[in-house]
């Protein structure tokens, strides 16, 4: 019998998603588009579980990542959990006139590589996924502004 699948379970199956096929989607996302705007690849350990570890400056750009249990559900002695796990991509705004596209070109690569790849990993574990506003945000050691594109996935386990 295997493990019921947790929190940090899921959240670990979604970041090997991603490691595995997130910079090839830019890539074809780039190669699709050509028009000269690319988007940089994520560094294999640019990606971070719910803290950066003082680490924010190190890479540009890079993926913070995790969740909650957002509630549980008892129906005749089987327990469901409801989730929100996260994926935000961070990276720096070099106040280049493409930055709006680089946030909506990684909005989509993280949107399509978790639909193309949700159900091999987390087979039965059905996915919502919501795009969140493209934000600003400064770096407390640092004059760089950077801007933050991400998702929420929602699910229920169990």
């Amino acid at each position: 019998m295997s493990a019921r699948p947790d929190l940090e379970t899921v959240c670990d199956g979604a970041m090997a998603i991603l490691k595995a096929g997130l910079n090839t989607k830019l890539t074809a996302i780039g190669s699709e588009k050509n028009d000269g705007i690319t988007c940089k690849p994520i560094n294999d350990n640019a990606y971070f579980f719910q803290d950066l570890n003082n680490a924010l400056t190190n890479f540009d750009p890079f993926v913070l990542y995790g969740g909650s249990i957002t509630g549980t559900k008892a129906d005749f002695g089987r327990a469901s959990q409801d989730m929100t796990i996260y994926f935000l991509i961070v990276f720096a705004d070099n106040g280049v006139a493409a930055t709006s596209r680089i946030a909506t070109r990684y909005l989509r690569a993280l949107k399509e590589t978790f639909e193309e790849s949700w159900n091999l990993v987390n087979n039965g574990i059905k996915l919502e996924i919501i795009n969140l506003d493209v934000i600003d945000l400064e770096a407390l050691n640092s004059s760089t502004p950077y801007k933050c594109a991400g998702i929420n996935l929602t699910a229920s386990i169990g």
